[in-house]
């Protein structure tokens, strides 16, 4: 069906913004690195704000999680009226937090990608190594060894963001 795809929302992730019950867009949790937080466990197919949209030309949502470096992954979903996903994809948010530099959060993220590589090379000697500590859980880990293959979405504030990432 032809229409519009909103490619950034919260759209059956939050049903009224000054509700927080009706937010589950941001794990909430306090580690930066929040790569288990799958937006697909939270989206609501039957949201009340879907049809809403669907009227007004939005016929496809990548609804994506929001906090962190590492926010989670997104959900894909045509607004059909389909409870099945389409796809997803991995977020990760380096500028305009305001949770520590710049410097400070590739260099996180860095040790992030790091750890995710070798965790999918070795996960048991990765974990049960008692000189490696990662940033990371364990959930984590996984989601990420599984996901630095495909496609991320990276948010970036500043053109020097996207040269280094």
């Amino acid at each position: 069906t032809p229409g519009l795809i909103d490619l950034n929302t919260g759209l059956g992730l939050t049903e009224i913004k000054l509700v927080k019950k009706s937010q589950d867009r941001d794990a909430r949790s306090a580690s930066p690195i929040r790569a288990a937080f799958r937006a697909e466990d939270s989206f609501n197919p039957h949201s009340p704000v879907i049809p809403v949209q669907r009227v007004a030309g939005i016929t496809t949502a990548v609804s994506v999680p929001t906090g962190g470096l590492i926010s989670g992954t997104t959900t894909t979903h045509d607004l059909d009226g389909s409870a099945a996903p389409l796809a997803e994809h991995l977020v990760f948010r380096l500028g305009g937090i305001g949770d520590g530099s710049r410097g400070e959060r590739f260099a996180l993220l860095r040790e992030v990608v790091a750890d995710a590589r070798a965790f999918a090379r070795n996960p048991k000697a990765f974990i049960t190594s008692p000189f490696r500590r990662s940033p990371a859980s364990r959930l984590d880990l996984e989601r990420l060894a599984e996901t630095v293959k495909r496609p991320i979405f990276v948010f970036a504030d500043r053109r020097a963001e996207c040269h280094l990432s």
